[in-house]
């Protein structure tokens, strides 16, 4: 997928598309079922499972007596779940970021003298990492094998380069720098001075492209660090490609971006390509707009006569749509597969989408009332309108299915359904809200969790996992809501946080959830398989 930066955010397009937190379960994890050595390892909970509720839903209305036991699968030679990392009770888990996995190990991040609100919602991992005083970063093994601290005041999660891909380097303060996997907080630094909210690194496979705000307008400039020789990472002294840019994309080994008329000796404004393999600069397309995305085979632009959709690989091309847009506009083009969208008139409503493998154009509707909303897989789109409701475009066939209404927050476009969450409109964890289903055959709404909290994990089976009788504290019972029945089964608490995001940047099974437990002896991090015995 491929988006783009522009000069100002636009307003919200559809108030009840904000995201609630949620992502999708994916990622690998080797580790299940593995013996662990540690002293920890495959320890379970006293108090992970309820008691079997008599009430006639099984749904709970607050109490723990309301509860159904939960049937956890194995996990590192255990049923149950395995206690992954033991905290003293003054470090809370980061959420969502605070748990990533590199090579065969988990880092786990804490933080202390929290200051920020108990939202678990955000998007952005240096926000998170910056509601805490200090932070703690341990590695430990899949099963906890050999907890050890790496390091202090990290202010994003650990990452490795390509080069070096079980080595992890992590943002300390502004500094990039590599940790030491021995222990002790050691660090290295590779890059000064690039790390803080007004910056950006992307690694690619040659080198790591350095972007930083220049302007007040969304100007950027980049700078390119080239991979350094040897066993453990590094990197060279930086080469400045780019002194200022408008929007960018950076590709694997390539950055393309918009410049005005009168930049680098330009006659008109222009988009122009820097190989990150040689550094040179070609300019793709003279007196284009900066609204475009690119991927390695298309380039959408805007050109003075409309849209324009270019297959790089012959430079052929189309207008694809005939409306113009201004400067002011954002993420309103998406190279996303095997289609482009196009998000048209004021603030992206109407627009088209467009196959790039046959060529077949299908309009969304009426630009003051639709909102292209993103793609369910399979050629299949999600639409949404003003009025609040869902539809489903199957491109190939130009067939429309009505879903429903929605009267709150699309989460998640899942692979049959549509997951949305009732009224939530703020990211407060005490206040829980339905979660409902629109399957994509318009069978019309299914609820599939009567209460969650706006950072619950929706399963690929269709199950909730989500906090409930949250306390100001932020802590509460983590529970799993059966699809079929809405018992909630519950897996532990008292519970101050568990993973959402974590699963999609490939640190854990799909079935598997992560989550902090802080009660005396008991405090640290679990890890729980809910994919069955």
């Amino acid at each position: 997928m491929s988006r783009i930066w522009s000069r100002r955010r636009a307003p919200a397009r559809v108030a009840a598309v904000a995201s609630a937190g949620l992502v999708l379960a994916a990622g690998a994890c080797t580790g299940g079922g593995v013996e662990s050595a540690s002293a920890t390892a495959g320890e379970t909970s006293e108090t992970g499972t309820g008691t079997e509720s008599e009430t006639e839903t099984g749904t709970s209305t607050g109490g723990a007596d309301d509860f159904y036991d939960v049937e956890p699968g194995p996990l590192c030679g255990a049923n149950g779940p395995v206690k992954l990392l033991a905290l003293p009770d003054d470090e809370e888990l980061i959420t969502p970021h605070g748990l990533t996995r590199i090579g065969d190990h988990y880092y786990v991040t804490t933080g202390t003298g929290r200051t920020g609100d108990l939202s678990f919602a955000s998007s952005v991992p240096f926000a998170d990492y910056q509601a805490w005083e200090t932070t703690t970063t341990y590695r430990v093994g899949l099963c906890g094998e050999s907890p050890t601290i790496v390091a202090h005041e990290l202010i994003e999660p650990p990452f490795a380069l390509p080069p070096w891909p079980i080595a992890p380097v992590a943002c300390q303060g502004v500094d990039l720098v590599a940790l030491d996997v021995s222990g002790g907080g050691v660090t290295t630094t590779l890059m000064s001075e690039v790390c803080n909210f007004f910056a950006w690194r992307r690694p690619t496979d040659t080198g790591v492209v350095f972007s930083h705000a220049v302007g007040e307008a969304g100007e950027v400039g980049h700078d390119f660090y080239a991979y350094a020789d040897g066993d453990a990472p590094g990197v060279q002294d930086g080469v400045e490609i780019v002194p200022w840019s408008r929007p960018s994309v950076i590709l694997d080994d390539e950055l393309v971006f918009f410049a005005y008329a009168g930049e680098s000796g330009l006659a008109v404004d222009a988009l122009l390509s820097v190989d990150l393999t040689t550094l040179e600069q070609t300019i793709l397309v003279e007196d284009a707009g900066e609204i475009f995305a690119v991927t390695d085979g298309h380039l959408l632009y805007q050109g003075a006569d409309g849209m324009f959709l270019r297959a790089r690989a012959d430079d052929s091309e189309a207008v694809v749509y005939g409306q113009p847009m201004g400067e002011w506009y954002d993420d309103l083009l998406e190279l996303d597969g095997d289609f482009a969208a196009i998000r048209g008139g004021y603030y992206g409503y109407g627009g088209r989408i467009v196959s790039l493998e046959s060529g077949v154009v299908r309009d969304v509707g009426d630009s003051e009332y639709v909102h292209i909303y993103g793609d369910a897989g399979d050629g299949r789109w999600i639409v949404l309108d003003t009025d609040g409701f869902a539809s489903l475009l199957e491109h190939a066939s130009g067939e429309w299915t009505a879903l429903g209404a929605f009267d709150g927050s699309v989460v998640a476009a899942a692979s049959d359904e549509l997951v949305v969450q009732r009224s939530a409109s703020s990211a407060d964890v005490t206040i829980p809200r339905e979660v409902v289903a629109l399957p994509y055959t318009g069978a019309g709404e299914v609820t599939v969790a009567p209460r969650a909290t706006p950072s619950f994990r929706y399963l690929s089976d269709g199950r909730v996992v989500t906090l409930v009788n949250v306390g100001d504290d932020g802590r509460g019972d983590l529970v799993v809501v059966d699809r079929a029945t809405l018992h909630e089964h519950r897996i532990d608490g008292p519970v101050f946080a568990f993973n959402t995001y974590q699963a999609v940047d490939g640190a854990l099974d799909p079935g598997v959830v992560a989550y902090q437990v802080i009660d005396g002896e008991r405090t640290g991090v679990y890890l729980i398989n809910l994919f069955g015995p």
